[in-house]
């Protein structure tokens, strides 16, 4: 039975270094992560672009239906949100995961984690 419960993506990625994701369920259990070292890339908003990417596709890969995707980046929310940064140079890999979000799952949101903790702090 395919489990349709809501899961967090959280991502992790910068220039020098590398990206990473970690789903965890809604009580917070991890149940998948990845990682990858950067060759070269050409800024800070495509590495955490590209976590995000990787972690929506195994989101897809273990038929979740509904993920929250996590990052620390406001820009990278913006640029999934809208499409204000489709022409910049993260924009076919936006697009690639706006398309995974409309045909692969029943929800899909993306927020900051600054975001996150102000509005759990609010109720």
């Amino acid at each position: 039975m395919t489990d349709r419960s809501k899961k967090v993506v959280t991502t992790r990625g910068g220039k020098t270094d590398g990206w990473g994701f970690v789903i965890r369920t809604n009580t917070g259990d991890a149940i998948a992560a990845g990682a990858r070292s950067l060759e070269a890339v050409r800024d800070v908003l495509c590495a955490e672009a590209e976590a995000c990417h990787s972690g929506v596709v195994v989101a897809m890969e273990q038929e979740i239906g509904r993920i929250i995707i996590e990052t620390g980046s406001s820009i990278l929310v913006i640029a999934l949100q809208s499409d204000k940064y489709h022409l910049s140079a993260g924009g076919a890999i936006f697009a690639e995961i706006k398309y995974l979000f409309y045909l692969e799952f029943v929800e899909a949101s993306v927020f900051t984690r600054l975001v996150l903790v102000i509005v759990l702090r609010m109720n």
